[in-house]
């Protein structure tokens, strides 16, 4: 399966497949690469019955794709209560400040509509 979100010369993708009852994300956007990839395992959250997830991350040097990939494995895994890995990779060179807040934007409604989209499937 596979979503896009796209505004301002920025286009992120994101492709889900499911692995049995577990789950594997890739976000990519701009110029695609491995920048880092995430595992989030659930568990029941330290402040009451939810489920929560713990996270661990694995960065290409000098990459800051781990925030997204932890920010999507580790919802995912919490909302849908499966293990979740995503693999991250979004470069857009000289990147502004506007420019990666648009992203983070992008990142969050994207991710909102695959999590949307995978809890009706």
């Amino acid at each position: 399966m596979k979503w896009f979100n796209e505004k301002n010369g920025i286009k992120l993708e994101c492709i889900a497949v499911k692995m049995g009852k577990d789950l594997s994300l890739i976000l990519t956007g701009g110029e695609a690469h491995l920048g880092s990839t995430a595992l989030a395992i659930p568990r029941l959250s330290l402040n009451g019955g939810k489920l929560s997830a713990t996270a661990s991350i694995l960065n290409v040097t000098g990459h800051k794709d781990g925030v997204l990939a932890e920010h999507y494995a580790s919802t995912a895994a919490a909302q849908l209560g499966c293990r979740c890995v995503c693999s991250c990779g979004i470069h857009i060179e000289q990147a502004t400040s506007q420019q990666l807040e648009e992203i983070q934007k992008l990142a969050d409604e994207l991710l909102n509509q695959v999590l949307t989209d995978l809890s009706v499937s």
